[in-house]
């Protein structure tokens, strides 16, 4: 693998136009948010762009074309050596396009990692990614050439960014790129008759999982945004259908803890219910696990843009639950945890999960003293150089913490 070096850039051959919303942005949030009190925003932005460095040296990296970048997913498996998912792909593009500013190369490697995704695409559906390339810069050999929605979502937001921030009369036409995706995520991800998530686009009419979702992946700030700059009624009824799944499965399933599972069933019913296990990743699958431990950072980011009473909702049922599990100490969140409240996990802590909470307590003034202790513990936790995963969901959650989260 390489990293990125400088002469890169001198292949890249976009022009660079100064981002017109530079980091830092200390975005205006909904009324009722709150922001940690324990640091000044000029801290935060520093510590914001300290680990945005971090994640960059780390996992960005130049290959596999002239002119392409991807984000390094540092995993051996079934496949062989993964070096790219669209997962990754996706938050990749979003953070060199908020980090616009702070980031002088911030234009020059969106336009890479934009490269490397068009050279990447789904056999299914052209317009989106396909899920994982492996050494070699092959599709995975397993599914690898189809999708995974959130790689999706992320991407289309990224490129509505990029439209904002540096304007569609390049060499990339960013607007009509997202516009593409877009219409590609509703033709082959979204079951339009519920209308909710599907699980990729290799998910078709006939399928037993055509009405089952991954609950990391309702964005209700992303479908907004779609909203917008299409004009399609379709993703507010995407957002309303997503709320209204999250608050049945924790009114049902989890009463006393608010803890959605990784993956639901029925979501072309009234009723959904929590996968089971091995329903498709592992045993965990109808548990808070290595997915759903996105929602809380997913759902604050929308009250924080939005103000949305049904995020604060959603996400008091689990502050209530995790503050009293751990007596307000983020040192004892546990990486899982059954729907009961019971930890699956319990000899080690895990970013992946820490971090997400703390976007999740930024709904209430109540909260405050939970979100400093979350910020002080997730600042304090140097990145672990092997958890690509941990570490990119870790940058962006700390970018809506110190406000710098903006939509296009």
């Amino acid at each position: 693998m390489k990293r990125l070096l400088p002469l890169f850039f001198a292949t890249v051959a976009a022009a660079v136009q100064p981002p017109t919303r530079p980091f830092p942005q200390h975005a205006t949030y909904a009324a009722g948010s709150i922001r940690p009190s324990v640091a000044t925003p000029t801290q935060m932005d520093a510590v914001v762009a300290d680990f945005y460095d971090t994640w960059k040296t780390r996992y960005l990296h130049a290959g596999c074309e002239p002119g392409q970048m991807y984000v390094f997913y540092n995993d051996t498996g079934d496949n062989g050596d993964a070096i790219a998912v669209s997962e990754g792909h996706g938050y990749g593009m979003v953070l060199t396009a908020l980090m616009a500013g702070h980031d002088p190369d911030a234009h020059a490697e969106f336009d890479a990692l934009f490269a490397f995704f068009r050279a990447h695409p789904s056999e299914l559906t052209p317009e989106l990614m396909g899920w994982q390339q492996v050494t070699g810069c092959l599709a995975a050999p397993d599914g690898g050439g189809d999708t995974a929605t959130d790689g999706d979502l992320d991407i289309a937001y990224a490129l509505l960014l990029a439209d904002a921030q540096w304007g569609s009369a390049g060499a990339i036409n960013y607007k009509a790129e997202a516009l593409k995706v877009i219409a590609g995520i509703k033709r082959a991800e979204i079951n339009a008759a519920n209308p909710s998530i599907k699980l990729g686009d290799w998910v078709d009419a006939t399928s037993h999982k055509r009405h089952d979702t991954r609950l990391s992946d309702f964005m209700p700030d992303h479908f907004r945004a779609f909203a917008r700059a299409t004009g399609d009624p379709l993703w507010t009824q995407v957002v309303d259908k997503g709320y209204a799944a999250l608050d049945f499965l924790q009114r049902k399933y989890a009463p006393r803890t608010g803890l959605v599972p990784d993956f639901a069933r029925g979501l072309n019913t009234t009723k959904p219910r929590p996968a089971p296990a091995h329903f498709l990743e592992g045993r965990h699958d109808g548990d808070y696990y290595y997915n759903a431990c996105r929602v809380p950072w997913r759902l604050g980011t929308d009250f924080a843009v939005s103000g949305d009473a049904r995020a604060m909702k959603a996400l008091e049922r689990m502050n209530r639950f995790i503050v009293a599990r751990t007596a307000g100490d983020p040192a004892k969140i546990r990486p899982g945890y059954y729907r009961n409240g019971r930890p699956i996990q319990t000899d080690y802590s895990s970013i992946a999960f820490n971090a997400p909470f703390a976007v999740g307590a930024m709904t209430s003034a109540d909260r405050q003293a939970w979100l400093d202790a979350l910020w002080q513990s997730v600042t304090a936790n140097p990145s672990d150089d092997d958890d690509y995963y941990g570490v990119s969901i870790k940058v962006q959650a700390l970018l809506v913490v110190s406000g710098n989260w903006w939509v296009p």
